[in-house]
């Protein structure tokens, strides 16, 4: 005969805790967000290939990072603030002239 395992207390709430509902309300209460660009709209809207823009990214370290990526393997999307790149890109495009 199996014996039951005996049960764990339930973490009691403290006044710091909070629930999964009061931390659904105060995350989806912030409003909209401003909507994030993938790489290649963002190509498209400044005239160069996703690849080109993608390995200029990469290899300055003051371009902006993504704020939202998906994916670990072969299929990776990654979503980034567009007006940090529309600055970056003004500021490359200044410094080259």
């Amino acid at each position: 005969m199996l014996k039951a395992k005996p049960k764990t207390p339930r973490k009691s709430l403290t006044k710091f805790d909070e629930t999964l509902g009061q931390f659904g309300r105060r995350v989806h209460s912030g409003g909209a967000r401003k909507p994030l660009r993938s790489l290649k709209e963002l190509a498209e809207e400044f005239g160069v290939k996703w690849q080109s823009l993608h390995a200029t990214m990469r290899h300055d370290p003051s371009s902006p990072s993504p704020r939202y990526s998906t994916g670990h393997h072969k299929v990776k999307n990654t979503w980034f603030d567009p007006d940090a790149v529309r600055e970056w890109w003004k500021e490359r495009k200044e410094k080259q002239t």
